[in-house]
């Protein structure tokens, strides 16, 4: 395709037209690789949202608390991450394609933590 494009374009444009041509031709492509990698990025956010949802649901479920009340240290899943349930904390582990995990309680060496992004 690309060759046949090639040959047409060298036959029916003058040489100052077939250059534009390929630089705009080049710069859809290259916009076009943009907005697909955005969209990924996008895509794997909102799965990450997801996972740390259900990761969130699922605990308070198995402590019985209401999901307000529990706080995470990071907004992706990840091994060895801190969650502060009610003041108690807990280091939860993860198996290694993250559809399970385990939680252990845990004490920090220092407990003047700051909250950040909490809502009101």
């Amino acid at each position: 395709l690309l060759v046949v494009s090639i040959k047409y374009l060298r036959s029916s444009f003058s040489s100052r037209y077939r250059d534009l041509v390929v630089l705009l031709f080049l710069a859809v492509i290259f916009l076009g690789g943009i907005q697909y990698g955005d969209y990924n990025r996008m895509k794997s956010d909102r799965e990450q949202t997801s996972r740390m949802a259900q990761f969130v649901q699922s605990l308070g479920k198995d402590l019985d608390v209401p999901v307000s009340d529990i706080k995470v240290n990071s907004t992706n899943l990840k091994q060895g991450m801190l969650v502060d349930v009610e003041g108690t904390f807990y280091v939860i582990h993860f198996n290694a394609d993250f559809t399970s995990f385990q939680y252990e309680r845990t004490h920090l060496l220092r407990r003047d933590i700051q909250i950040v992004d909490k809502e009101d």
